[in-house]
């Protein structure tokens, strides 16, 4: 036994020598780092040049989406079917340049457009302004199918005026496709896409709110003016601190509106003109405006604690030009430019206390109020107009507005019986409908006064009812 020890432990030496030599491949196989945006060679690397690319470009909160860093290996195209690797690479590289403009401050960001598992890919600048996006990981293997894909280029830097550039990757480019995007034309191997862009120094306009309880329920957005009427949509959006202050880097030798809005008070616009000698510094003072109340009833039997209201400018109601303008931020309504400052076009509202309403920082105009009420509670219902009131009025008592219609369609042994209205004179659109009656056949309409309604089953009338006047009640049963 002691004879043979020796041998024994030689073998086992062997043996975990050759294990060694097997886990060492795989070992430097799993190594492999993960792919992201290449700069150029002598590029700085910090941790500046990747943030969040949200940093880049004033945006609608409502649309704002924080942007993962790309780091995902590229997808393998030469494994799919109809995919090359190589034809479908695409560098997009240049150089940035601007007067003062400091090249280790500038971000570049890359994006595909209209993809929505697209992440930008982040980039920066070397020391000469050169940047270096590979798009590897934008592309996947069905771009082989496709004869043309979008991208976005951003480029930001602190003092300048941010730039977007489009860039459309195209099989084939025709010469009249040359105006509004840069198009490259796709290449066998690596497509390079040669871009520069020039930055221009931002002007800035500082701005504080005051008189209000919290300056942070405020959007401050700003629009170009051309011959004093605002001609493209919002160029620059801000929220204000806690104190009410606020900037805004906006082009230089322009005229800009500058408005602040928040749901209850009236909007404040101010204009600056940055060609001129005018201030830059401006004081926002929103008041309260005026204010449409009171309560509002439907029809006979609608309940009206929770009734959706809308109130809007009335159409023949102001002076022209009326242009209606996005809203400054999700949460906020819609505006319009009027009279040469910016005013609530619509606001909605729910009801409350049995239908009690209340809309203020209104402008003294004439307003629409619509109400939705006209169709099946429960189910879908149509907006329909209340009145027309001249802010400022209070404690209204509005209604009854729509008639209601008792229908007996059963019972039948199916259950609930679906069903259709018709307007025969045309003035409320195709039809009202499909709705459903109760398990006894019964259901309970409210319409439009005045009109003559077919009754549709299951695509066939069954009878006609005439609406009667608003606050009336009609009965309608189906002869058995």
């Amino acid at each position: 036994m002691t004879a043979r020890l020796p041998w024994v432990l030689a073998a086992l030496a062997l043996g975990l020598a050759l294990c060694v030599a097997l886990l060492r491949p795989g070992e430097e196989r799993s190594a492999a780092a993960p792919t992201r945006a290449v700069l150029a060679a002598d590029a700085p690397r910090s941790d500046a040049a990747l943030r969040d690319v949200d940093a880049l470009a004033p945006v609608d909160p409502a649309s704002a989406r924080a942007p993962a860093r790309v780091e995902a290996p590229a997808p393998d195209l030469a494994a799919q079917p109809g995919g090359d690797a190589a034809s479908e690479r695409l560098i997009v590289r240049g150089t940035v340049s601007g007067p003062g403009v400091d090249p280790g401050r500038v971000e570049v960001s890359l994006a595909r457009v209209g993809w929505p598992a697209s992440h930008p890919v982040l980039g920066a600048c070397d020391a000469r302004g050169r940047y270096q996006i590979d798009a590897g990981a934008l592309l996947d293997p069905a771009l082989a199918r496709l004869q043309r894909v979008a991208f976005e280029l951003v480029v930001s830097h602190p003092d300048c005026l941010h730039e977007r550039r489009r860039i459309v990757l195209q099989r084939e480019v025709s010469p009249e496709a040359q105006s509004g995007a840069h198009y490259v034309a796709w290449a066998e191997g690596t497509t390079v896409c040669e871009l520069d862009v020039e930055l221009t120094p931002a002007a800035e306009v500082r701005g504080v709110i005051v008189g209000v309880d919290d300056p942070l329920d405020f959007a401050v957005v700003a629009t170009r003016l051309e011959d004093g009427v605002p001609r493209r949509n919002w160029l620059a959006h801000a929220t204000p601190d806690a104190q009410g202050r606020f900037t805004l880097r906006l082009a230089p030798l322009q005229s800009y509106a500058v408005v602040a809005a928040a749901r209850d008070l009236r909007p404040t616009t101010a204009r600056v003109d940055l060609g001129g000698p005018g201030p830059r510094d401006l004081v926002l003072r929103p008041e309260p405006g005026a204010e449409l109340s009171g309560r509002v009833r439907m029809a006979p039997g609608f309940g009206a604690q929770e009734l959706g209201v809308e109130l809007q400018f009335a159409r023949g109601g102001g002076s022209e030009p009326l242009l209606r303008w996005p809203r400054p931020a999700a949460t906020l309504d819609e505006l319009v430019w009027l009279d040469g400052a910016f005013e609530w076009r619509l606001r909605s509202r729910r009801t409350h206390d049995g239908g009690r309403f209340a809309f203020t920082g209104l402008a003294p105009r004439e307003y629409e109020l619509r109400a939705l009420g006209v169709g099946v509670p429960g189910e879908e219902l149509r907006a329909w107009p209340v009145a027309r009131l001249r802010a400022p009025a209070r404690d209204l008592a509005l209604g009854p507005v729509l008639a209601s219609l008792d229908l007996d369609l059963g019972p039948l042994p199916d259950g609930p019986i679906a069903f259709e209205l018709f307007d025969e004179e045309g003035r409320t659109g195709l039809g009202l409908g499909p709705y459903r009656t109760d398990a006894g056949g019964r259901a309970q309409v409210h319409l439009p006064p005045g009109r003559s309604w077919s009754v549709m089953v299951e695509g066939e009338a069954v009878g006609r009812i005439a609406s009667p006047a608003a606050g009336e009640v009609a009965r309608f049963a189906l002869a058995r």
